[in-house]
């Protein structure tokens, strides 16, 4: 991936304890060497064993039960978003937008869930800015003013329009992931914040052009495209729609000096083969661990606090691909495929 310039401030010596600790903290991330060791045992008991040895290891007690693992995955999350808050001297951090995408998990399956709540439970994630119980406090009482004022009114009209109407779950999927980038954007430019506005843009990007891939395959027409694509991308929404009715190799070329143009062109061939998007959505979780991978450089700021929230997420995404093909007794080099690069 070529070099992308997101970072034009001085370096903000504010920050000089907060990134001293996340130096620190990153020689504990768990490295290549590991995750061999990991795919190589035999089972997910001596994969905890393993564990137990790292970071994780007063978390991972010895013979975790399977059921634990996803738990205890988040517990990690969580603890890595209050040393954030902890070590940050801006409470109103950029790292706060990080943690909204769980409030917005959890407020999908608690609106597609409301006419029977109690069955949302196992599908809330127990992370976020607010946290479960008041995103469900909120949907109970459909008072959303906890919120900032431009998420209540938006989300308050939405579940206006449920009320009228039974529209399918996917619908509530595509309107919420509308309102949250459209509030990330617009709160990356207040803050002034390059590395996130870009990383915003760069993730509708390559929403987009999955989504794009998902009508072309379903043979919708120009007007159902234009209701599901995101603003806010590096990609014009009329640029995309223009690739409805092209083949997708101009879509490639297109795109040919993209910083993720490499995600397109192997995550295109690959789905145009074997209808899946799995390559894809690999490949672009590689592209944006390169991405972050640049705020290594930087001495002093938010950005490496950013950075390490990112490749957490990244970590706990590749032990629960670890741990899932031991469950299913999977080929390890099924495995290897599966795994997302890993922060160095």
């Amino acid at each position: 991936m070529r070099t992308i310039s997101y970072h034009n401030q001085k370096d903000d010596v504010k920050y000089s304890f907060a990134v001293g600790k996340i130096r620190a903290m990153e020689t504990r991330l768990l490295d290549g060497l590991l995750f061999k060791r990991l795919i190589d045992s035999k089972d997910t008991r001596e994969m905890g064993r393993l564990l137990v040895e790292t970071s994780y290891g007063d978390l991972f007690k010895e013979g975790a039960a399977s059921a634990d693992f996803e738990a205890l995955l988040n517990a990690e999350l969580k603890r890595t978003y209050q040393l954030i808050k902890d070590i940050d001297p801006d409470p109103a951090s950029a790292c706060n937008l990080l943690a909204l995408h769980y409030d917005f998990h959890n407020l999908k399956v608690l609106l597609k869930l409301r006419q029977s709540p109690s069955e949302a439970d196992s599908f809330l994630i127990n992370l976020g800015l607010y946290g479960p119980e008041a995103i469900r406090q909120m949907v109970t009482s459909s008072d959303y003013s906890p919120l900032p004022l431009n998420l209540a009114k938006a989300i308050s009209s939405l579940v206006t329009e449920l009320e009228k109407s039974s529209p399918p779950s996917q619908w509530i999927d595509i309107q919420l992931d509308h309102i949250l980038y459209t509030y990330l954007i617009r709160q990356a430019e207040h803050l002034n914040n390059k590395f996130l506005i870009t990383l915003f843009r760069f993730q509708i990007d390559l929403i987009n052009i999955r989504t794009l891939l998902r009508v072309k395959q379903m043979e919708k027409e120009a007007s159902f495209l234009q209701s599901v694509l995101l603003e806010g991308g590096e990609i014009s929404k009329e640029k995309m729609l223009s690739f409805l009715e092209e083949p997708n190799d101009k879509l490639i070329s297109s795109l040919n000096f993209a910083p993720y143009a490499q995600v397109i062109k192997e995550g295109i061939n690959y789905y145009e083969k074997e209808k899946s998007l799995a390559l894809f959505e690999r490949l672009a979780d590689n592209f944006f661990i390169q991405y972050i991978g640049q705020a290594k450089y930087i001495a002093f700021g938010v950005e490496p606090l950013i950075s390490y929230i990112l490749t957490k997420e990244n970590e706990t995404k590749n032990l629960r691909i670890v741990f899932v093909g031991k469950q299913n007794s999977l080929p390890k080099n099924i495995v290897e495929e599966r795994l997302r690069e890993i922060y160095a």
